[in-house]
């Protein structure tokens, strides 16, 4: 059995056209992954990654009139994979 384990670290910056307004994400993301794999054939046996997010939220309504809505967004996405046999 072969084992990785990996993990990245991914700057986010986004904005986005909404009817009535434009929302910006800005914040990071990072994830961890582990794989074990067979070594007879090379098949993954087992495989896990987690992400998390955190984000501070502008959400600016249009013609720039009212007071922008700011808040923040966190997120966290499991997966897990198993080989069949």
């Amino acid at each position: 059995m072969a084992s990785i384990r990996s993990s990245t670290r991914l700057p986010v910056t986004t904005a986005s056209a909404l009817q009535g307004g434009q929302l910006a994400l800005h914040g990071v993301e990072r994830t961890v992954s582990t794989a074990s794999r067979e070594l007879v054939d090379g098949a993954v046996e087992k495989a896990s990654s987690t992400t998390n997010g955190s984000y501070e939220v502008v959400l600016t309504p249009a013609g720039g009139q009212a007071t922008p809505v700011t808040g923040t967004l966190t997120i966290e996405v499991k997966s897990t994979t198993k080989r069949l046999r």
